[in-house]
C-alpha cells in the first residue's frame, strides 16, 4: 500500500463517520416542524370536510394519513394536545369505519353521522399545532423546500 493513501483513507473514513453522525443525531428533532405542517394540513381537510359532509351525495372518507404515520413520534408536543390530537384521530378512524360499512351494505342513505363532533376538536387541535409551528419556527405555515444539490447528492431528506 502507497504511505500517501493511508492519511486519505483516514480523512474519508472520518467524513464519513461525520456524516453519519449528523444525519442520525439531528434527523428527529429537525423533522418536527415537517411532522407538525403535516398534522396541520390534515386537520384543516378533515374540517373542510366536516364542513361538507352532509352536502355530498357520497360522503368521503377523512384523512388519517400523516397521523397514522407520526402519532408515536409527537412526544414533543404537549400532552394535552397529544390527549386532543388522539381523540380527534380516534373519532375520525371510528366515522371512517362506518362510512366503509355503509359503503359495502349500499346503505349510504341510512349513514346517521353527527360530524359536529368533530367541529371543536379540530379546531382546538389546529390551534394547538399551529401555535406549537409558530414558537419553535416563528411562522405559522413552513415556507416550501427546495433540494439543494448538497442534499441531492448526500441524500438530505
Amino acid at each position: 500500500m502507497d504511505p500517501g493513501a493511508l492519511p486519505v483513507l483516514i480523512t474519508l473514513g472520518v467524513v464519513i463517520l461525520l456524516f453519519y453522525l449528523l444525519r442520525r443525531r439531528g434527523g428527529s428533532v429537525r423533522h418536527r416542524p415537517e411532522m407538525v405542517q403535516s398534522l396541520i394540513y390534515e386537520v384543516r381537510l378533515n374540517q373542510a370536510l366536516v364542513e361538507t359532509f352532509h352536502l355530498r351525495e357520497k360522503p368521503r372518507r377523512f384523512e388519517s394519513t400523516h397521523w397514522q404515520l407520526n402519532k408515536d413520534k409527537l412526544e414533543f408536543l404537549e400532552e394535552s394536545l397529544q390527549d386532543t390530537l388522539e381523540d380527534v384521530f380516534d373519532m375520525v378512524d371510528d366515522f371512517n369505519q362506518q362510512i366503509k360499512a355503509a359503503k359495502k351494505n349500499k346503505a349510504l342513505n341510512q349513514l346517521n353521522i353527527d360530524v359536529n363532533q368533530l367541529k371543536e376538536p379540530l379546531a382546538t387541535s389546529k390551534k394547538g399545532l399551529e401555535d406549537w409551528l409558530e414558537e419553535n419556527t416563528g411562522h405559522r405555515e413552513l415556507p416550501p423546500r427546495y433540494p439543494t444539490l448538497f442534499g441531492s447528492l448526500f441524500g438530505e431528506r
